[in-house]
């Protein structure tokens, strides 16, 4: 998306839904950057020859999916590029498939908000396939897509091929499991 078409997609949203969503980023930004100061990396022998532990691992690229077909998801903006970006991951790329002649003016105000440093408007198979392979820059795939769940149940036969991808399902239903994570590794 262009400059100048995100721009003024940003004038048109109604200053009440820029304080709305402002307050919302400000809660979860803040919650994430909390969370991630309590994380730490700990190893432990559990017995002689066996260590457990836990290991941060640093992502260079995030990829989000914003749903925007008959919804806008605002929402699903802020808190997938936020909390990306409140992890420290450097290059958040967030996809958003167009509804009309563009995504919906409060969902890129969001992401541009949430700190997006690419917004594509481009949704579906195509969106995914674009982020995972990184197509989007310098060939640089990410390794963390976060995906609503609904878009998983749709179109898991294609999600299949992404071997290098670790996916992050976010809920869209009450009754669906508040967080699916499926590593995809060869």
């Amino acid at each position: 998306m262009s400059e100048e078409k995100k721009r003024k997609l940003i004038e048109s949203v109604p200053q009440n839904i820029k304080e709305d969503i402002q307050f919302a980023y400000r809660q979860v930004n803040d919650f994430a950057v909390a969370q991630r100061s309590s994380i730490q990396e700990f190893e432990k022998q559990t017995i002689p020859g066996v260590r457990l532990g836990q290991k941060l691992i640093p992502m260079d690229v995030a990829g989000c999916y914003i749903p925007g077909g008959r919804f806008a998801h605002a929402c699903s903006a802020i808190m997938s590029i936020a909390t990306a970006k409140a992890a420290g991951v450097p290059a958040v790329i967030a996809c958003s498939p167009p509804r009309g002649g563009s995504i919906a003016p409060a969902v890129i105000y969001a992401m541009e908000v949430a700190g997006a440093d690419i917004i594509m408007e481009i949704g579906g198979i195509q969106a995914i396939a674009t982020m995972a392979y990184g197509l989007f820059r310098e060939n640089l795939p990410i390794f963390l897509l976060a995906l609503e769940t609904h878009l998983w149940l749709k179109q898991k036969q294609y999600l299949l091929v992404l071997e290098h991808v670790l996916l992050m399902f976010l809920p869209v239903r009450q009754n669906l499991p508040s967080l699916q994570i499926i590593q995809l590794m060869p």
